[in-house]
């Protein structure tokens, strides 16, 4: 037996040969990340893969070790915020299973009236829109298409509300574990609009000419944000100027708080959306890992590398984060539009634009959805 993990490129190789068996991860698994072990249990490059009832266990075994770690990271790093920047703050935590619950949260108890003079007249309008569709719910229990919709899009969020914010204290913070249904749909999206650089938006069955040509393509579903933290702030408007980045006042004071205590929380990548407007919101978006760093009776050799075992930190403004909840090009229509094809960057009159997949993309995608989804079923 070998004492070096192969890399995730040879480990996708093996999976191709008959020899190879799912419960053969096992041996690798601490040095893989949760992700990693999806991709590779689900045999992308084989079609009619057949997965046993053995290895479907094993896998589903390692998943669930695998999230209990994502979770206990990701607490670890909302304690050490909450209690260094945030402490006698009394939050009210609310836990939400979907998108229409979500929208209910968001409308009754985040969105004041001096928040909403704020935001521009057709977001103002599609926050009442939905407060209306929610209401017809509560009151009638009637249910429009576009409310089961939102009723049957499932999300793992635990929003922490603070009822008495101001602009020196947050609005909210929101935890988020990504839903076993939106990771099975992410991975091969990702690997689809990568496939797609290489043959651009044209009509045809190139994707599969694609992936076997070039296998660094597969890594593109190595989706990262599994488990994130959202910090949302009120800002009052004052940018200051960090390392050159541009960025909201309030929100500089957290990213210092991250830079400044390295040995609790370690940053590995940041992401500016303000000065580089990529998304439907502005927002600095980082990468961190906590670090185990002088924690007793802790053998760091035993984690994954930080690179692995990072946590999503999202820190807005409370105005953008409602643009990203409400807006025209909002995350669940995002989310939807990504079921019918690839969702191009820029919008096209204001609205998503969509190329739709092909019949081989259409294909994998199902595919892969249904083996990624049943590990997490077992």
């Amino acid at each position: 037996m070998t004492t070096e993990t192969p890399d995730f490129l040879e480990l996708i190789e093996k999976s191709t040969e008959s020899s190879f068996k799912l419960y053969d991860l096992w041996e690798y698994s601490d040095r893989l990340s949760m992700v990693e072990i999806l991709v590779i249990a689900s045999k992308p490059y084989k079609k009619n893969a057949k997965i046993t009832k053995d290895e479907l266990r094993a896998v589903g075994k390692i998943i669930k070790k695998k999230l209990w770690e994502i979770e206990a990271h990701k607490d670890y790093i909302l304690e050490k915020l909450t209690d260094e920047l945030y402490r006698g703050v009394n939050f009210n935590k609310t836990k939400v299973n979907n998108y229409l619950e979500r929208y209910r949260l968001l409308t009754e108890e985040c969105i004041g009236e001096k928040l909403e003079a704020r935001l521009n007249k057709q977001l103002v309008l599609e926050i009442r829109r939905y407060r209306e569709l929610i209401r017809n719910v509560d009151r009638k229990n009637e249910y429009s298409n576009e409310a089961q919709n939102l009723k049957n899009t499932s999300v793992n969020l635990t929003y922490w509300v603070n009822p008495n914010y101001s602009e020196e204290e947050p609005l909210m913070i929101a935890e988020r574990l990504k839903h076993p249904t939106r990771i099975a749909s992410k991975i091969p999206y990702k690997i689809i609009e990568e496939a797609r650089k290489f043959y651009g938006n044209k009509r045809g069955n190139k994707f599969e000419d694609a992936l076997y040509e070039n296998h660094n393509i597969i890594k593109e579903g190595l989706i990262a944000d599994i488990e994130g933290i959202q910090v949302i702030v009120t800002s009052k408007g004052e940018f200051v100027k960090e390392d050159s980045i541009i960025m909201p006042k309030e929100i500089a004071i957290i990213k210092r708080f991250i830079e400044e205590h390295k040995e609790i929380i370690e940053p590995k990548e940041s992401e500016n959306h303000y000065l580089n407007q990529k998304g439907p919101y502005g927002a600095i978006h980082m990468d961190v890992a906590w670090n185990p760093e002088g924690m007793a009776n802790y053998d760091a050799a035993l984690l994954l590398p930080p690179e692995k075992r990072t946590i999503e930190l999202k820190l807005l403004r409370d105005s953008d984060c409602i643009e990203g909840n409400f807006g025209l090009a909002n995350y669940w229509r995002r989310i939807n539009a990504q079921e019918k094809g690839i969702v191009q960057k820029n919008l096209k009159s204001g609205r998503i634009h969509v190329v739709p997949f092909s019949q081989e993309e259409k294909q994998f995608k199902e595919m892969m959805y249904n083996r990624v989804l049943q590990f997490f079923s077992v």
